[in-house]
């Protein structure tokens, strides 16, 4: 069996080189040598130079070559795509964005030497955006010509749960503006092709699109059948007049990956039409597609492309087994493609039948939307189709797409933005996997690696701790703060090499954390009277307390839970102040988390000397760490509103027995014991 693709790697998963054997092309970030270097990353790990070369010609050819340039925010400033100009094709891009790194101005052109796209003849084609503090669009403004004057001026209205409710041209083409049922759905949208005609959308229960229907004939487009995983399964299309066209069968990886379709009312019985390989360094990263070019379907797959993505997922290429390219593909900032042959020259449709495309996304080519596993991306509107089913985890609105800032962020799932840059070295795997969570615990989990394999726990901060919290630091500085969960589970994981009176340990913790040593000797008594050992499975957490004697690997696992930050130490003092309105700002990071289950203590609730808080506990939680001097203890009855607040002398105490409190209904995590300096 040959082989379809072959890695090279960058110390233990970081992938640099990705060669197809069979076409003979590769992409390659390094650059052989004694030692290598690595011409295809800055210093912060981002791509700047993005080459798939063609070696099995002499000389080499590049079949595609991005180049990028970031801010300090690591935002893409610019797009310099090179195979384009070498034809003297005007494919390159410019990004401006604002305060909040979202996307206002994209053009498409020439770059010039300062990777500036000048007003003028090099400018190809331009889009604006004014957002309002939500992301909402509105205004929009589209040029279609490089003119510099916008055919296309739009504003936009949206209400309070930002659905849009009017779309209004002061210049151009009045789009149809959405409407949506009572679930947040887009019932009616734009059709992408022709934004003044309509499709209408109809849903399931479980908010998934079922079928769309074209509003200006009446007829029936399409119908999609999900299964219990909301994976689809199968896609039904319908020619005009309703007239049921084609009926294809999806099979995934448990990945949640499409690997097989099959054309046919019966799917045991029919042969595969299309057939997937993908790669080892993302989701959607796709090797190649296997087809049957037959019509009807013979059951031989004839036809073997091979994909092409640049940094962020955008399919950009396909080629043969023979490296020759078939087709290519460039995009507008939201995702509408725009098809080219082997030469750049524009095409109306792909004349393979390419879907996998912007992203990395699934598109529906009848009616040109993706389906991004979970929800629905409209490229026109620059938007879901469905509210987030995760709720406001990914900030304040639940229709705006990757916070806005499309150049470098996408989202798989449909659910958490995920800004896709190659890790260091010292990154785990975790990361590569785990979107929307907090870059800072993955260095937890790699310090903690570094120390299950037996590594000196001195070296395990410099080697892998610290650059990687410098790299988090240098990536979003809004993400980078150490979280609890995180804190606990480093504290938890040194006093597994080291005697909790080292106090050399204990300054350089305290140098790493940017604490000081009082609190990491306080952090250490309280490990020593309790440690943490969280896990999380569908949302509902189960949650522990070992004593120290039962100390054990499994402990560290405390970084899974989702605390994306840590009150200074600075201000934990704080917490003395009865005003439970500052409480509830502290701790609202921790607020919302469910849980249910078992709280098991190794110490006795009544250690604090009040029956009435130990009580009012069972509605509560509270994670006690005792430095011997001081203790505070926040609590809630549950309802969020009854503050109590306790100061008592601590007395450690390990107890003999567990004893366990089971919680009969779901409640909030409202409070947190915190150790005073």
């Amino acid at each position: 069996m040959a082989t379809l693709v072959k890695y090279k790697y960058l110390g233990l998963s970081t992938i640099v080189e990705v060669d197809y054997p069979t076409p003979q092309v590769k992409l390659s970030l390094y650059a052989a040598g004694s030692p290598p270097t690595y011409p295809g990353l800055d210093r912060f790990g981002r791509v700047i130079n993005h080459p798939w070369i063609d070696y099995g010609q002499t000389p080499n050819v590049d079949v595609a070559r991005i180049q990028h340039g970031y801010d300090r925010n690591s935002n893409r400033l610019w797009r310099q795509n090179d195979v384009a100009r070498s034809l003297d094709k005007k494919f390159d891009q410019q990004y401006t964005y604002d305060g909040l790194n979202r996307l206002t101005d994209a053009k498409t052109g020439l770059l010039n030497g300062s990777h500036v796209i000048p007003p003028g003849s090099d400018t190809r084609f331009q889009q604006q955006w004014s957002l309002d503090y939500v992301g909402n669009w509105s205004n929009f403004k589209q040029d279609d010509d490089g003119s510099g004057t916008f055919g296309l001026e739009q504003t936009r209205t949206a209400n309070p749960v930002n659905e849009i409710t009017n779309i209004a041209a002061t210049a151009g083409p009045t789009w149809t503006t959405p409407q949506y049922d009572r679930a947040g759905n887009t019932t009616s949208f734009p059709k992408p092709a022709a934004p003044t005609e309509s499709f209408t959308a109809i849903y399931d229960a479980w908010n998934r699109m079922v079928r769309v229907i074209d509003n200006e004939t009446s007829n029936i487009v399409q119908e999609n059948v999900y299964d219990g995983r909301n994976f689809r399964i199968i896609k039904k299309t319908y020619a005009p007049g309703s007239v049921l066209d084609e009926t294809r069968h999806i099979y995934y990886t448990s990945n949640w990956q499409a690997i097989e379709e099959r054309l046919g009312t019966d799917p045991d019985s029919a042969d595969a039409a299309q057939q997937y390989v993908w790669g080892l360094r993302y989701i959607d990263d796709l090797v190649l597609r296997d087809r049957n070019t037959s019509d009807p379907p013979n059951g031989i797959l004839d036809e073997r492309l091979y994909a092409i993505q640049d940094p962020n997922w955008n399919v950009t290429t396909i080629i043969d087994d023979s490296g020759d390219v078939q087709e290519r593909y460039e995009y507008q900032a939201y995702g509408e493609t725009i098809f080219l042959d082997n030469n750049w020259d524009q095409r109306a449709e792909t004349v393979f039948q390419w879907c996998i495309l912007y992203a990395g996304y699934l598109c529906d080519l009848p009616i040109k939307i993706y389906l991004t596993r979970r929800r629905i991306l409209h490229p026109i509107l620059g938007s879901w189709q469905q509210r987030d089913p995760d709720g406001y985890t990914d900030g304040f609105s639940l229709y705006e797409y990757v916070k806005s800032c499309t150049p470098t962020h996408v989202d798989p799932f449909g659910t958490s933005t995920f800004a896709r840059k190659p890790l260091p070295s010292f990154m785990p795997a975790v990361a590569r996997t785990s979107y929307g969570r907090g870059c800072i615990d993955n260095c937890t989990q790699a310090y903690m690696t570094c120390l299950q394999r037996g590594g000196d726990s001195t070296k395990c901060l410099s080697k892998y701790w610290a650059p990687c919290r410098d790299y988090c630091n240098s990536i979003d500085s809004t993400t980078s703060g150490l979280s609890l969960g995180g804190f606990m589970a480093i504290v938890a994981a040194a006093s597994l090499a080291v005697a909790a009176t080292d106090n050399q340990m204990h300054q350089i913790l305290a140098d790493t954390l940017n604490t000081s040593t009082t609190v990491i000797r306080a952090a250490f008594a309280g490990v020593a009277v309790a440690a943490a050992a969280i896990s999380i499975y569908d949302g509902v957490s189960t949650i522990e307390f070992a004593s120290a004697r039962t100390l054990n690997v499994s402990i560290i696992n405390a970084y899974k839970l989702a605390w994306s930050t840590r009150p200074e130490s600075a201000n934990i003092k704080d917490y003395e102040q009865d005003n439970s309105a500052n409480i509830t700002a502290k701790l609202c990071n921790i607020r919302g988390n469910r849980f249910a289950g078992q709280f098991r203590a190794g110490f006795m609730p009544e250690v604090l000397g009040n029956t009435a808080i130990s009580e009012k506990s069972r509605s509560g939680f509270y994670i006690r760490l005792a430095d011997q001097t001081k203790v505070v203890a926040i609590y809630s009855t549950g309802n969020g509103t009854d503050w109590i607040k306790t100061n008592e002398d601590a007395v450690p105490i390990f107890a003999t027995e567990t004893q366990a409190i089971s919680f009969d209904e779901m409640t909030y995590i409202d409070a947190v014991l915190l150790p005073l300096p």
